[in-house]
């Protein structure tokens, strides 16, 4: 009869990223066939896989983002046709990482501004609005609001609230951005009013121009 198969190294887990390549090795002696398999339900079903490697000590793979879900393991049989399994392992997801972080952006009224975030290991997007200095935060409904960039045109009311975006990452854990606003540009006088010499009773005419598309919210003469 032949000996039965001993494991010397049980394949390790891995923390990784969406695109790496991951590769699992088996150590033993007295192995006829490795089989490496799957399973999506923590271990109720074990499907095999297909792709190169799948029966050698050594298997490699690319992750993809449904591959944090899933519980990998190898099946070794002996000469006898009796199997023996490894540890189970899985795929680690790393923490949302945040390269670049959103911006204040300066716009008038009628204008599109769009807010991106650059970061790694996410998997959704929310972009939300505060009225009240972020005590309270509503989700965006509109077209990009699950997406990396977000893109919205200003009515006058945007200047009174935050903006941030809520990401979540591959393993669940939650970060917000920095927190953002909408700046209203500087009123830029081209044009300021004269002195004049007038007798009594006589009408003066003062005139005031301001430059650019920005336009006071309101005019107050005072003497």
């Amino acid at each position: 009869m032949a000996p039965a198969v001993s494991i010397y190294t049980q394949p390790q887990s891995y923390t990784a990223s969406i695109g790496d390549q991951i590769t699992l090795f088996v150590g033993a002696d007295h192995v006829n066939t490795y089989l490496w398999q799957y399973s999506y339900d923590d271990g109720a079903f074990w499907s095999d896989f297909t792709s190169d490697g799948y029966n050698t000590a050594t298997y490699t793979y690319t992750v993809e983002a449904n591959h944090y879900m899933r519980l990998i393991r190898c099946k070794l049989t002996d000469l006898n046709g009796t199997a023996a399994y490894t540890d189970t392992v899985k795929l680690i997801a790393p923490d949302v990482s945040i390269n670049v972080q959103p911006k204040d952006a300066t716009a008038l009224i009628g204008d599109k501004v769009t807010l991106s975030v650059e970061a790694l290991n996410v998997r959704s997007y929310l972009w939300q609005y505060s009225n009240n200095e972020g005590m309270d935060w509503i989700n965006f409904t509109s077209g990009g609001h699950n997406t990396a960039s977000y893109t919205y045109t200003v009515e006058s009311q945007h200047y009174i609230r935050l903006i941030r975006c809520k990401l979540t990452g591959l393993n669940g854990t939650i970060l917000y951005t920095d927190s953002v606003k909408l700046l209203a540009p500087e009123i830029v006088i081209s044009v300021q009013p004269k002195s004049y010499d007038a007798d009594l009773g006589e009408t003066v005419t003062l005139v005031r121009v301001t430059k650019g598309r920005f336009q006071p919210k309101s005019h107050d003469w005072l003497w």
